[in-house]
């Protein structure tokens, strides 16, 4: 239904509209997984050597980063961190793997007190905290210290000050550096994120039908593509920056409340895992960093849809955890 919108309102072909809307294919992603129904097991296991490959990269990219990444990248990053920045590299591929995986440990270390699990979860939030994106931060450093007094361990204080020990300074410096920046920016009304939030949601002209099916994707040559990059270019209000509510003004309430009736689902259903629920409470609270179809990027949406996917499934198969609730 969001495809009519810039059919009619920018004269767009239906076709064209069409194609530039094909990032909705990624929906197929769900439907395979409900088809082939992984087990918990298959994605704890998989998500394992997804975070060790991961992480053997990270290291080589930090000491060998010409190998990853081109001179005027690594000239950047060496300008911001002569102005102060804490950033250590230019990117951080496969962050995905590390984060969910950072769930799937710390959700089995609090049910199971498992000292494996937690000293996993442990090492998946250093690699988080390095990264220093806010967004992530506050959908896991909240959820980790829980677990901190929730997780029963032996030798757990001695892990601790062995973790405070090694990385204290770091953290302190990281955390430091990322209020101070935080603080600069949600102080500008130029902030690129207040420019998104006031332009999408509030300043683009909205009716009824758009509230509810959205607005729909611009293809390439429109007036209403033309539109949308004046505003980036202008005032630096990109759509992906605020995420789901990004997705709202492509999509409409009408998906976003499928969306998050199954988000809501994973929260208050009684057998639904712990990490899941984690997940899904970050996904309320921090929107910004989830979407739906935002153009060909598949980041957050492959994200999103796999958390869906572990709602129906736990919701489905409640005998068939990957912990024991007890």
């Amino acid at each position: 239904m969001s495809a009519l919108t810039p059919v009619f309102r920018y004269d767009q072909n239906y076709i064209s509209t069409l194609i530039a809307m094909r990032g909705n294919a990624i929906i197929l992603f769900l439907l395979t997984l409900l088809k082939i129904k992984p087990t918990e097991e298959d994605f704890y296991k998989s998500f394992k050597v997804l975070s060790i490959i991961t992480l053997f990269f990270s290291v080589i990219a930090f000491f060998i980063p010409q190998l990853f990444f081109d001179k005027g990248q690594l000239y950047n990053l060496y300008v911001r961190q002569l102005r102060g920045s804490t950033d250590i590299l230019v990117a951080w591929p496969g962050n995905g793997a590390m984060i969910l995986y950072f769930f799937l440990t710390l959700g089995k270390s609090i049910q199971n007190s498992t000292k494996k699990d937690f000293i996993w979860c442990s090492v998946c939030m250093l690699y988080i905290l390095l990264m220093q994106n806010r967004s992530t931060l506050l959908g896991t450093v909240p959820f980790y210290i829980y677990g901190l007094f929730k997780v029963d361990i032996k030798y757990k204080k001695l892990m601790l000050a062995i973790i405070v020990l090694l990385a204290g300074g770091m953290i302190y410096n990281i955390i430091s550096s990322l209020i101070e920046e935080s603080s600069a920016q949600l102080g500008d009304t130029k902030y690129n994120r207040w420019q998104a939030l006031y332009f999408y949601l509030i300043e683009y002209k909205n009716n009824i039908y758009t509230i509810i099916f959205g607005n729909g994707s611009p293809c390439a040559g429109s007036t209403y593509l033309e539109y949308l990059n004046q505003a980036v270019t202008k005032r630096l209000a990109i759509l992906s920056d605020i995420g789901l509510l990004g997705s709202y003004f492509f999509y409409g309430l009408a998906t976003m409340i499928l969306f998050y009736s199954i988000i809501f689902k994973g929260i208050i259903n009684r057998t639904v895992p712990l990490s899941v629920k984690f997940y899904c409470i970050w996904i309320i609270l921090v929107p910004i960093i989830h979407s739906f179809a935002h153009g060909m990027d598949f980041t957050g949406t492959v994200r999103l849809l796999f958390v869906m996917y572990l709602i129906l499934y736990y919701s489905s198969n409640p005998k068939e955890l990957l912990y024991d609730e007890n």
